[in-house]
C-alpha cells in the first residue's frame, strides 16, 4: 500500500507540462511488452488515417518512474484525444491518473480478478465485470428458471438502475443489506422472517465471509441444508477462487446443494480481447469526432483546424467518456456497436461478452461442479 501511494505521488510530480497546440491529432496506446507486436497492425486497421497513434511500453508488473516520464515526453506538444490503456492494475492506475489530470478519456483493460465495484472518475472507463453485469446474469437466470419472487441478501450497494432492472415484471424481490459481522442483528431478524415466510429463493450477494455469515444463520434456523429454500450465491470476491477447484473437489465450507453464479472468465488482455478493445476504442473515437466536427469523416486524411479546436475544447472529453462507457456496457452484454451493429443487428458480439455459469455443489463423495447453463449479462 505504501509503495502504491508513493507511486501516485511520483506520478503527480511529473505532471507540470501543457499538452501543446500541434495541429495533428493523436491517440495514445500504453501497453505491456508482450502486446507490442500485435498492436500496430490492429490499430492501423481500426483508426482513421487522420488520427495518429502513439505507442508507449510500460512494465506490467511494477511501477516505473522512467516509463511514466517516457509517456509524458511522448505526449508533450501534442493534441491527445484519447488513451487506450492495456496495463493491469495496480500499475495501470499511474498512467490512468496522469491522463485524467489532462482530461484525456481512457479506455482501460485492467484484467481485474473480481467483480469491479470501483468507478474511477468521469474520464476512465474500465472493461471489467461490474455489479450491473452480475445482476443482469441473475435476472437472466431467474427468468430462465421461473423463480420470479426472491430475497436478495447483499453486502454491496445496489444502485437505482439495478433495483429497477430487478423489479421489472414478472420479477419481484425483497432487499436485505448484510455484512460479514456475525452479530448483525438486522441479518438475524431477516433470517427469522425468512424462515417463517413463503420465500423459496434466496440470493446471497457478497464475498465468502459475508456468505459464510448468512449460511451459519440459515443453518441455525434449519434453512440449510435440507430446508425448502433454493440458495444462490453471487460471489463478488476473487473470480479465480470459488466453491469448486480445478479437480472438481469442493473448496471451503460451501453448503451442499448451494448454487453459485460466477463468471466463466473475466476479460483478460489476450490477443482476442485486445483486438476487441481496440475496435471499441476506435469506433467511439470515430463516432464522437464525426458528431462534433462538421465535415469530418473517418476517410479524410487530415483533421481540419476547426475540428482540432473542437477536440481541444471542454466538451469533447466528456462526450467521448460517455460514448466509451455506453459502448463498454453494450459489448459486455454481448451487443454489437458501430458498424457491426448496423451490419449484424440481430447477431450478438461475444468478443468481450461476460459469460456466467451456474455451478452446483452436489451431495456425494465427489463434489463436482454441474454447469447447467451459460448466461450472458443481457
Amino acid at each position: 500500500m505504501k509503495s502504491t501511494f508513493a507511486a501516485l505521488m511520483t506520478a503527480l510530480t511529473l505532471l507540470p507540462f501543457v499538452l501543446s497546440q500541434s495541429n495533428h491529432v493523436y491517440v495514445s496506446v500504453i501497453h505491456g511488452h508482450d502486446q507490442g507486436s500485435l498492436l500496430p497492425r490492429t490499430m492501423d486497421r481500426a483508426m482513421p488515417p487522420s488520427v495518429r497513434v502513439l505507442y508507449a511500453e510500460m512494465p506490467a508488473n511494477r511501477f516505473s518512474t522512467g516509463a511514466l516520464e517516457a509517456v509524458l515526453d511522448l505526449w508533450a506538444n501534442k493534441t491527445i484525444v484519447a488513451c487506450l490503456l492495456l496495463i493491469p492494475e495496480p500499475v495501470g492506475s499511474m498512467p490512468a491518473l496522469t491522463a485524467t489530470s489532462y482530461r484525456i478519456p481512457v479506455l482501460w483493460l485492467p484484467s481485474v480478478q473480481r467483480v469491479d465495484q470501483e468507478r474511477w472518475n468521469e474520464m476512465v472507463v474500465r472493461v471489467s465485470i461490474t455489479p450491473w453485469e452480475l445482476f443482469s446474469a441473475l435476472r437472466s437466470f431467474l427468468l430462465h428458471t421461473g423463480w420470479h419472487k426472491f430475497y436478495v441478501l447483499h453486502s454491496i450497494t445496489i444502485d437505482s438502475s439495478v433495483k429497477t432492472m430487478l423489479s421489472i415484471a414478472p420479477l419481484s424481490y425483497t432487499s436485505v443489506p448484510i455484512s460479514s459481522d456475525s452479530s448483525d442483528l438486522m441479518l438475524f431478524r431477516s433470517m427469522v422472517e425468512l424462515s417463517t415466510s413463503e420465500a423459496s429463493v434466496v440470493v446471497v450477494v457478497g464475498d465468502r465471509d459475508s456468505a459464510q455469515t448468512v449460511w451459519r444463520q440459515a443453518a441455525a434456523l434449519g434453512l440449510l441444508p435440507t430446508g425448502n429454500v433454493a440458495w444462490l450465491w453471487l460471489d463478488i470476491g476473487n473470480i479465480g477462487g470459488g466453491g469448486v477447484n480445478a479437480t472438481g473437489k469442493r473448496k471451503g465450507n460451501v453448503p451442499v446443494g448451494m448454487l453459485s453464479l460466477r463468471p466463466v472468465a473475466p476479460p483478460q488482455a489476450d490477443k482476442h480481447t485486445i483486438r476487441a478493445a481496440v475496435r471499441v476504442f476506435a469506433e467511439c473515437v470515430k463516432d464522437v469526432m464525426a458528431a462534433r466536427c462538421e465535415g469530418w469523416t473517418p476517410k479524410v486524411s487530415r483533421v481540419g483546424d476547426s475540428c482540432v479546436e473542437v477536440l481541444r475544447g471542454p466538451e469533447f472529453p466528456g462526450d467521448l467518456y460517455r460514448q466509451l462507457r455506453s459502448a463498454v456496457h453494450d459489448v459486455l452484454s454481448g451487443r454489437s456497436i458501430g458498424r457491426r451493429a448496423k451490419a449484424n443487428a440481430e447477431k450478438p458480439d461475444l468478443s468481450l461478452a461476460v459469460r456466467f455459469d451456474i455451478m452446483n455443489s452436489i451431495a456425494s463423495n465427489r463434489h463436482a461442479p454441474s454447469k447447467s447453463h451459460t448466461f450472458f449479462a443481457r
